[in-house]
């Protein structure tokens, strides 16, 4: 079990409702099909329906960081106050 998926199970247990986020790459470039033009790099759902997917499912987190092993893991805030920070800001390759 990697690192993500063992994150997201405990954060459910803790429960959080997730669901898979889209990775970037080492220079910020997003991993969906949209990739470099993506306007929301590794920030929205991997799942055809975005939040309305998010679960606290062990066996459905299980099954999506086994299709998904790089997904982030997104949480869904609607009746928390949720902070997001990005560590790493600035251009893209010059």
């Amino acid at each position: 079990m990697n690192p993500l998926q063992q994150a997201a199970l405990a954060r459910a247990r803790e429960g959080a409702c997730l669901l898979p986020i889209w990775w970037t790459d080492d220079v910020g470039v997003c991993q969906c099909p949209k990739g470099e033009i993506c306007p929301l790099s590794g920030k929205h759902p991997l799942t055809a329906h975005g939040l309305k997917y998010a679960s606290k499912d062990s066996d459905t987190i299980t099954n999506w960081w086994e299709r998904w092993p790089r997904a982030n893991v997104g949480e869904r805030t609607d009746e928390v106050v949720g902070i997001d920070i990005d560590l790493v800001e600035g251009p893209r390759g010059s």
